[in-house]
């Protein structure tokens, strides 16, 4: 039987350098994000290249990651040996949970982002046990793994990778996404040294309304997601305080070994500024950790512009930075595909006979 080619690459893409005007940039990604959704929401229109691809057409060789609903496996596409990474989100766990409407909205919603600080998704299907999503395969690892290596990352560093995701973060409330799960594990580190923001399982369309969902990760959740008072798109504000100080302490602001003391932390506002913290970081964490979230950096007044403005950013040119033109100041090392990942215990993906939901998955 003759192996078929498959090539699979972004769809859709209008990114265009260099970038000259960002205003007309962000307008036009806003309606290629539009425009890619709604494909999604006809599948007639959509291409049958995504359809034809299965599991089979993959060599999965180890787990690099995990999430709520499963694994991500580093795999190799058979027919041309090309490595990718491909979220395995196991079906059952996934009914169980009651989160089968909140995976098919996600994975609308990320069918159509398109933005260079975001990780593309390239194509996804299914089985009758599980659901795969896949993506090019970013061999620098995550931020969490490099910071569990170098304990801390020292600040212009910190700085660099905090610009791009306050970028990606103004891309996706532009386009009326909250991610409301920003933390080093979803933050990949490309060869060239510039990151991509992932992990979009919990991302929301929340414009002038609120979403009551607790969700994300507790150490960097906001305090009115914690009291399930309501909340909207400042928990990315929030969540990007608490990345900045991890990334340059070296731990998480509010973390404690109790959890119950960890949301007393989080509902209080109670941290420690480290002695090495800039004076500019100081203010920065000041802005963005505060407790009404009207009152944060990127919800007051000139909202994203004033986090921009912010003295920590102060050597950022931010037209340069999303050309990809800044000098990056760290280049991951890597002698082969997977040393940058964690040593996982390699689980075998054996979809049951019995069809496991197909139909309530469509589109997948």
């Amino acid at each position: 039987m003759t192996q078929r080619t498959i090539v699979l690459k972004p769809k859709g893409t209008i990114i265009r350098y260099p970038v000259t005007d960002y205003t007309v940039f962000l307008l036009e990604l806003k309606e290629q994000f539009r425009r890619q959704t709604l494909i999604h929401l006809d599948m007639s229109k959509r291409g049958p290249e995504v359809k034809d691809i299965n599991p089979f057409d993959f060599t999965f060789i180890k787990p690099i990651g995990m999430g709520t609903f499963g694994m991500v496996y580093l795999t190799q596409l058979k027919c041309n040996k090309d490595f990718y990474a491909i979220k395995v989100l196991r079906k059952k766990t996934i009914i169980d949970s009651k989160a089968r409407w909140f995976i098919n909205r996600s994975r609308r919603y990320i069918e159509g982002i398109d933005f260079p600080f975001c990780q593309k998704l390239l194509c996804s299907f299914q089985d009758t046990g599980f659901l795969f999503l896949c993506q090019k395969l970013r061999v620098g690892g995550d931020l969490y793994w490099n910071l569990c290596k170098q304990k801390t990352i020292y600040e212009p560093l910190t700085v660099f990778y905090a610009a791009q995701i306050v970028l990606a973060i103004e891309y996706l409330h532009y386009v009326g996404i909250v991610h409301r799960n920003i933390k080093p594990e979803n933050i990949l580190l490309h060869t060239n040294g510039y990151v991509k923001l992932t992990g979009f399982t919990f991302a929301k369309k929340i414009r002038d309304s609120m979403s009551y969902t607790l969700c994300g990760t507790t150490e960097y959740m906001a305090p009115e997601m914690i009291k399930q008072k309501g909340h909207n798109r400042s928990v990315d504000w929030w969540s990007l305080g608490v990345l900045i100080y991890e990334l340059v302490a070296g731990f998480t602001p509010f973390g404690a070994d109790d959890p119950f003391k960890t949301y007393e932390n989080i509902t209080k506002c109670k941290y420690a500024v480290c002695a090495h913290f800039s004076l500019g970081l100081e203010e920065l964490l000041l802005g963005l950790l505060k407790i009404e979230p009207f009152e944060r950096l990127g919800m007051v007044r000139e909202g994203v512009q004033e986090v921009k403005d912010a003295r920590f950013f102060q050597d950022i040119d931010w037209l340069r930075l999303i050309n990809q033109e800044l000098h990056a100041p760290f280049i991951p090392p890597y002698k082969e595909v997977d040393s940058n990942f964690p040593e996982l215990e390699p689980v075998k993906i054996v979809p049951p006979k019995c069809d496991s939901g197909i139909a309530l998955f469509r589109g997948f």
